[in-house]
């Protein structure tokens, strides 16, 4: 197969993906995925720096990138982040949601607050993110969605 089919099937020149999440290793490799494919990449972390790191990676692989801050348990920063990427071209055609946290503590001595936090970013974080940027996408007509999980939704970590 030549690179210009591949293209042809594949490539996302003119579209605009979010990756939330962005700044951590696999919201990382979705990024350069995402790039490399012709995507302009809008890397939205909780931290700046971390975004930052991104993006300049990003350009130095040839790639068109921009970020957002966003708090994944906070509407009105997922709605901020929305309209920050939709500067880009008017509107999102991509939203991978890549964020999430745990712990390495063992079930029974996990603290609560922890569980609550584990909860707000990897559960909480995607709901809102699937209500504003998907009602954007049904009013535009399209895009897609994509959640990423943990296979600890199915087998528990080690310390249990």
């Amino acid at each position: 197969m030549s690179a210009e089919y591949l293209k042809e099937l594949f490539g996302l020149d003119g579209q605009v993906a979010v990756v939330i999440g962005g700044a951590g290793v696999l919201g990382g490799a979705f990024c350069r995925g995402l790039g490399r494919a012709g995507a302009h990449v809008v890397v939205a972390d909780v931290t700046d720096e971390g975004c930052r790191r991104r993006v300049e990676e990003l350009h130095s692989l040839g790639c068109n990138a921009s970020y957002c801050l966003v708090d994944v348990t906070s509407r009105p920063s997922l709605e901020a982040c929305l309209e920050e990427a939709k500067k880009v071209s008017g509107r999102v055609h991509i939203l991978v949601n890549a964020a999430g946290v745990n712990f390495g503590s063992r079930f029974l001595d996990h603290p609560e607050e922890q569980w609550d936090r584990v909860m707000a970013i990897n559960l909480k974080g995607t709901f809102l993110a699937c209500q504003v940027f998907g009602r954007h996408m049904v009013e535009q007509g399209g895009g897609a969605i994509v959640n990423i999980g943990s296979v600890t939704s199915h087998l528990p970590l080690s310390k249990v």
